[in-house]
Parts: C-alpha cells; structure tokens; sequence
C-alpha cells in the first residue's frame, strides 16, 4: 500500500508503518529525521517527496 504524509514519519510513526506492512510512503516535506529514514530504508520501505509545481 501507500501512505501519503505531509512530513516524514517520526521514529515512532516509522515504527507503526512498517509493522503495517506499507511498500511505499509519498511526503510532502522532508525533515531530519535519520533514524527514522533508517528504519524505513532497512525495511524496504520507498520514500518519496511530492514534486508540486
């Protein structure tokens, strides 16, 4: 499935979404969340940011 999200999850969001089994998640904005972007990478999980125009 797909998650769309305004920001990148949090560590304890990213925790929940792959425990949920979510193949790709589509952000607006980016923060500096490393260990969270960690969690997600290790997982398989793709991360996307919106290109809006």
């Amino acid at each position: 499935s797909t998650l769309y999200c305004t920001h990148h999850p949090c560590v304890i969001c990213a925790k929940m979404i792959i425990n949920a089994g979510v193949a790709r998640i589509v952000i607006r904005d980016s923060y500096s969340d490393q260990l969270a972007a960690d969690m997600l990478r290790e997982a398989g999980i793709s991360v996307e940011t919106l290109k809006t125009s």
